[in-house]
């Protein structure tokens, strides 16, 4: 009795550990796989007045194509040049721009939004002037 018992115990440890190597080669390592985007605003002061650095970071494992960027609604993609650009794993896009007309002091939100796999997506991050 005691001997299967054991290997009743045994059987059961074993498929635990198959079902969970299943799960992990099946998709539950998708996680990784997605793009990951890290949206950096800098305001930069000058005599000719605000601009702003503006970083895009793919920090996931998933390549994406960059669709439109907004600054508190106004789209800012032409004067990034990033329109239709992909942005690979591990890239990084970075570009000055001179702030939307009327932007001024204060809290504000950029939105990213890319299409990854054929899914439209966006991003938003707050930064302040």
């Amino acid at each position: 009795m005691r001997t299967i018992l054991a290997e009743l115990g045994l059987i059961g440890v074993v498929v635990m550990g198959l079902a969970a190597i299943f799960g992990i080669f099946s998709g539950s390592v998708g996680a990784f796989n997605e793009a990951e985007l890290i949206v950096q605003v800098k305001p930069v002061y000058s005599s000719q007045g605000l601009s702003l650095e503006v970083l895009l970071r793919n920090a996931g494992g998933q390549a994406v194509t960059i669709q439109d960027v907004t600054i508190d609604g106004t789209s800012v993609i032409q004067d990034l040049g990033w329109a239709g650009k992909t942005l690979e794993p591990g890239g990084v896009l970075r570009e000055v721009i001179p702030a939307p007309q009327g932007l001024g002091p204060g809290a504000h939100t950029i939105v990213v939004t890319y299409q990854e796999g054929g899914v439209a997506k966006e991003v938003a991050f707050s930064f302040t002037t």
